[in-house]
């Protein structure tokens, strides 16, 4: 079937499933939707706060201060790295964290999926107080 497709060589047997459920919920009527598992991962990650491939959920106490480690997630890549809650994560990919906000520091390190992603972190016991 793929091979009569225009864009035939760009899809999956997933692609072709999530887009038969969203035609088939969308004509029951104008309140329904179908959320496929890219949706619902995006929408989670809006939600928590979530960084999606490090693990964690990230907090910016204010704009001049770098990100804080709020929760690394248990099997997560941070926390098999050592972050813990209270680290300050300094750089992300060479960008500086303390004069962005998350969405513009997510967007200028947004990658694909098994992308290795650089953190400069000072940790909470080395804070200077």
């Amino acid at each position: 079937m793929n091979r009569y497709s225009l864009y035939g060589h760009d899809l999956t047997l997933r692609d072709l499933y999530v887009s038969a459920l969203k035609g088939l919920v969308s004509s029951l009527d104008e309140y329904s939707a179908f959320l496929g598992p890219d949706d619902v991962q995006r929408i989670e990650a809006h939600q928590l706060g979530v960084s999606w491939g490090i693990g964690v959920h990230l907090v910016k106490p204010a704009r001049d201060e770098p990100l804080v480690v709020a929760k690394p997630y248990v099997g997560g890549p941070t926390f098999h790295a050592g972050l813990r809650t209270g680290d300050q994560i300094l750089e992300v990919n060479g960008v500086t964290t303390d004069n962005h906000d998350l969405r513009q520091i997510k967007q200028v390190t947004a990658g694909s999926e098994g992308n290795v992603v650089q953190l400069l972190v000072r940790g909470w016991d080395s804070w200077e107080r």
